[in-house]
């Protein structure tokens, strides 16, 4: 009984620290121009002026999908608690649903 619990909270504990990134990960919600786009992202490590990348996955026949870093930009306007706008250097190259996260993470 006493081993089910240990086994049970090291799970448990492993399983939280695998989404230990998933703050600083979010997602282009709008694109509201050529250049920025509404994403949402909920990290307290964000502010105006943060550098963010915006990733798409790359699947290749037979193997597994990459994610690939399509484009960079900086975040430049505070919406809400978890929304930003945020300026891309190829704005052109992102879509809607495509994961944005905190620069270097």
């Amino acid at each position: 009984m006493v081993l089910m619990r240990i086994l049970l909270v090291t799970a448990a504990a492993l399983i939280l620290s695998a989404c230990s990134d998933a703050h600083s990960t979010g997602v282009v919600a709008k694109k509201i121009s050529a250049t920025e786009a509404h994403i949402r992202l909920e990290s307290e490590a964000v502010q105006v002026g943060t550098p963010v990348e915006v990733l798409r996955n790359r699947c290749n026949r037979g193997r597994a999908c990459r994610l690939s870093r399509i484009s960079t930009g900086t975040i430049t306007e505070f919406l809400n608690p978890h929304y930003w706008v945020a300026k891309f250097s190829d704005g052109e190259a992102i879509h809607k649903g495509d994961v944005v996260r905190v620069a270097g993470q």
